[in-house]
């Protein structure tokens, strides 16, 4: 570590004190920035205790950084953290992604995806600091004027069970372009059902699986709607509308006053699709790409 009053703890999940001290952290973090941070709480609250996602950085008993990691498929890992203001440029967040690069390796995945807030010029320099490439960015948005129509179609959504496995790995594999053998690994991560606040749903066309949609609830009445997605040859037919008002009702349905999602910036026709649903655009992260070098890297000073 660059400082030796820093404690670097890798964590198989965290507990509830220290959910709460990351979840401090950001606000502290969010209101001397005048940004909002992506750090996946809903995720955050049904972490596993199997593996390693979580890394605190500790001083005196207090946590003053956070990096935590999120895989969805094999070939990548996706990476959000912050650190105190008044810690920064002190070493804390290269030890931070250093420990978080030995556990991903370890995994055989080579790619990082940073993520950073649109606005946040610090973590763009420290970002270019270290030769991290910008990939792509999508927007945060929210359910703030709802505009659901009624359902018209045979279209329903129910629990999506051991059954239809194969014919997810079709959905992600032919709508999201995902290798099959990444497609299986992410599914069979939610197969053994586990996360109750994580339901994943087929979408039928009267009996026939045509798409799929998750929900992630969170304990605050929240939920993020991701893996939205229609089979190729049934896109373009209204399925998808109609799925996403359902889904919205069945959110409703459990109380949720808080609806999100994400959508990349270039998918003009999602986008279209969720303003007309009364989803409003809050704000844009971008998506770097780090790749883990094989040699040691000289830690970097603009953390």
């Amino acid at each position: 570590m660059k400082n030796s009053q820093n404690q670097i703890v890798a964590s198989r999940g965290l507990t509830n004190e220290s959910y709460e001290a990351v979840r401090r952290l950001c606000s502290i973090c969010e209101t001397h920035d005048q940004l909002k941070l992506k750090i996946n709480e809903s995720l955050l609250q049904i972490r596993p205790t199997d593996e390693i996602n979580d890394f605190l950085c500790c001083r005196d008993g207090e946590l003053i950084g956070y990096l935590g990691l999120f895989q969805f498929n094999e070939r990548e890992i996706e990476v959000s953290g912050m650190v105190h203001p008044a810690f920064r440029r002190q070493g804390c967040f290269t030890a931070l992604l250093d420990a978080a690069k030995v556990e991903a390796a370890s995994r055989g995945v080579s790619k990082l995806l940073l993520i950073n807030a649109e606005s946040s010029v610090a973590g763009k320099q420290f970002l270019s600091a270290i030769g991290a490439q910008y990939a792509f960015s999508e927007h945060w948005m929210r359910l703030t004027e709802p505009n659901i129509p009624p359902t018209r179609g045979p279209i329903r959504l129910r629990d999506a069970g051991p059954t239809d496995f194969d014919m997810l790995t079709r959905v992600f594999t032919e709508a999201f372009q995902m290798d099959e053998q990444s497609a299986r690994h992410m599914l069979s991560q939610d197969e053994d059902g586990q996360n109750p606040k994580r339901r994943r749903y087929a979408i039928d066309r009267a009996d026939e699986f045509i798409g799929t949609i998750s929900i992630n609830y969170t304990n605050d009445h929240a939920a993020f709607f991701y893996g939205f997605a229609i089979l190729p040859e049934h896109q373009r037919q209204g399925y998808g509308r109609q799925a996403l008002a359902e889904a919205i009702r069945i959110a409703q349905g459990a109380a949720c006053t808080t609806i999100e999602l994400e959508v990349a910036c270039e998918n003009r026709n999602a986008l279209s699709l969720y303003q007309s649903f009364g989803f409003e655009a809050l704000r844009a992260n971008d998506y770097y790409t780090l790749w883990i070098a094989d040699e040691d890297r000289q830690p970097s000073d603009s953390d």
